[in-house]
């Protein structure tokens, strides 16, 4: 379970919905935790949005972000 700090879902949800329309596959979001991690939170609101900046970049290239082939079968 990921522990997200108050408002950062908010920062992030948007961009993750837009990735996913725009690549038709659900962002790595556990291979990015080190992005959005701090002391207390998985996910904290800075980190969401250094995290929303890759995702925007990586929209914007219109190339998806690196995903190894057994992130869909691993067990988080």
């Amino acid at each position: 379970m990921l522990h997200f700090e108050i408002g950062a879902s908010e920062v992030l949800n948007p961009v993750l919905d837009a990735y996913t329309e725009q690549f038709g596959d659900d962002f790595p979001l556990y291979e990015y935790l080190n992005v959005t991690q701090n002391d207390e939170y998985d996910i904290s609101v800075t980190g969401a949005k250094r995290l929303v900046d890759l995702i925007k970049q990586s929209i914007s290239q219109n190339r998806p972000v690196p995903k190894p082939d057994d992130y869909d079968d691993r067990v988080y």
